[in-house]
């Protein structure tokens, strides 16, 4: 049997929070907690197959990632992601990275690394495009 698609577990769970926040409201939800985790946890077969990094290094769309980071905001450094992103020819995951997440991947040793990842899997441009940040990050 084929996995549901993102759109419909999106649907799904948030169908379960809906029904738990307005049917239950009258029943205290909120000392319901556990049970409202629990039923996340047992509809939401798609974040717990994934965590950001890993998501990173599957180049999954910016939908998903921004799916699992709102599900895990304490994901972790962006620069192990930021690395593989570049490896893995994923720009758009790098940009996303930068973008979103710039305090988890502006460090100089970040920038750096995937910079020279960059070079290395011939993408001069991003190599540059981060050396430009560096510089930018330096004056400021």
């Amino acid at each position: 049997m084929a996995k549901p698609s993102l759109p419909l577990l999106t649907t799904v769970v948030t169908t379960a929070i809906v029904v738990c926040r307005e049917c239950l409201s009258g029943y205290d939800v909120d000392s319901l907690s556990h049970v409202v985790g629990l039923l996340d946890g047992y509809l939401n077969t798609f974040s717990s197959n994934w965590t950001v990094p890993r998501a990173c290094n599957a180049g999954l769309s910016l939908r998903a990632l921004e799916y699992l980071t709102t599900r895990d905001p304490d994901w972790g450094d962006g620069k192990d992601a930021a690395y593989v992103a570049v490896t893995k020819k994923s720009l758009h995951v790098l940009k996303w990275l930068n973008e979103c997440y710039p305090d988890r991947t502006s460090s100089e040793a970040c920038i750096r690394g995937a910079a020279r990842a960059a070079m290395q899997a011939g993408h001069a441009e991003v190599a540059r495009e981060l050396e430009q940040k560096l510089k930018r990050q330096r004056l400021e």
